[in-house]
């Protein structure tokens, strides 16, 4: 036990910069040579547009807040009475194909390509990992409508554009906030994906996609650029094989220095917690459901209707993609397991590095269209996506303009 908390604290020091910000050559990314993405039925089939079904008529408000605007469509229901979903899409390409592209709800790729490093060229289907079933017709911005500043063409993310990406999720919040901003804007930003490589915190920011691991990492290194330091945890469970490939899952925690603790981060699955993982069997929720990841299986009764956090790390790894120190099994470090991570070089703080001028436009320029789902009534899940049609869009537009703001809250 003493070896291993001596060698918690003698980290090692990488080249930060070429680890975080470089590509790792291991991926390939795919930009505006294809089409961003198609919406597709269980059976591979386009989902297709049923003429039949209203246009919505979408409202806007952004006098309550500029930051969290209000974007809304009238309820509208089928021939039988079902109440119709909505989907509602949001960029600053008219075109909908830039990397500020983002969709409520978030929905699942329904075939994913192995390695391709980018979200275009996406088959998405009607099924989604939150817990939104798509009958909301009216939806507030889940993250600051700021933070859609990215330059149009995927090959203009530099890592200096990551750098400022950072800055501008951390403008003016204080370290609560901007957890829930950076949970927020990676859950709706960065696509779920396929790989069988280690990709860099840099190559998940270009590509907008990512698995578990990298999608994570990329919020650790957000946080990192904020001030905050942050880690790698991941799980195993042998029995969880059966539902979810692998049986394992790759997250990331962040260090709270008022409580002097580290906090359960996972926009992946949609899971925040005051508390490290592996503490969760003390925690007041300790059999989180994973919404994500639905049994549906009844050769696993004995894990319950859905795989639970804690089942899910059953067997925990502690981890720094940077190489500050090698990998330890959470059973090796007990008691001390706090240290890890509390010890090594942090890379650059960028928080108070640019203004507000450096960092926006004077105004962003944010266009909207929506459309309804009908799926005979039944709402979004994970177990399997849907089958549905779609109305035609409706497309609108608003501003928002930063030069009139003097705060950033």
């Amino acid at each position: 036990m003493k070896g291993y908390q001596r060698n918690l604290k003698e980290t090692y020091h990488p080249n930060l910069e070429k680890k975080y910000f470089s590509p790792s050559g291991n991926v390939k990314l795919y930009g505006h040579s294809t089409e961003m993405f198609k919406y597709t039925n269980p059976d591979g089939i386009d989902i297709p547009i049923d003429t039949g079904l209203p246009e919505p008529k979408i409202t806007i408000i952004t006098e309550e807040d500029i930051f969290y605007p209000t974007i809304s469509i009238p309820k509208a229901f089928d021939e039988d009475s079902n109440q119709l979903l909505a989907l509602f899409e949001f960029d600053i390409s008219p075109n909908f194909d830039s990397p500020n592209y983002w969709r409520y709800p978030s929905l699942l790729p329904s075939k994913h390509k192995k390695d391709r490093g980018s979200r275009y060229g996406t088959d998405i289907g009607l099924s989604t990992s939150l817990e939104v079933g798509g009958f909301n017709s009216s939806m507030v911005f889940p993250f600051r409508a700021t933070n859609m500043r990215l330059p149009l063409l995927e090959e203009e993310l530099t890592s200096e554009e990551l750098k400022k990406q950072a800055a501008t999720l951390g403008l003016g919040l204080n370290n609560a906030d901007l957890i829930k901003e950076v949970f927020h804007y990676v859950r709706y930003n960065y696509q779920w994906g396929d790989e069988d490589f280690s990709h860099s915190a840099y190559d998940t920011f270009k590509a907008g996609s990512g698995e578990c691991g990298s999608v994570n990492n990329l919020a650790g290194l957000f946080f990192e650029l904020n001030g905050i330091r942050s880690r790698g945890v991941a799980g195993f469970n042998p029995i969880a094989r059966i539902v979810y490939p692998g049986g394992g899952h790759s997250s990331t925690e962040i260090w709270n220095e008022d409580e002097r603790k580290w906090n359960y981060f996972d926009s992946y699955l949609n899971i925040l917690l005051d508390d490290p993982v592996t503490e969760i069997k003390d925690h007041k929720d300790r059999n989180i459901k994973i919404y994500a990841l639905d049994t549906n299986n009844p050769e696993l009764k004995e894990l319950g209707d859905y795989l639970s956090l804690e089942e899910l790390f059953r067997f925990a790894v502690y981890y720094d993609k940077q190489g500050r120190l090698p990998a330890v099994a959470h059973h090796n470090i007990l008691g001390i397991s706090d240290q890890y991570g509390s010890y090594w070089d942090t890379v650059e703080n960028v928080k108070n590095k640019y203004s507000i001028n450096d960092l926006l436009p004077p105004n962003i320029k944010i266009y909207v269209r929506a459309r309804y789902i009908d799926t005979n009534g039944v709402g979004l899940s994970n177990t399997a996506p849907l089958t549905g049609s779609f109305s035609n869009y409706s497309t609108t537009s608003f501003i928002v303009e930063t030069k009139s703001i003097t705060k950033v809250k």
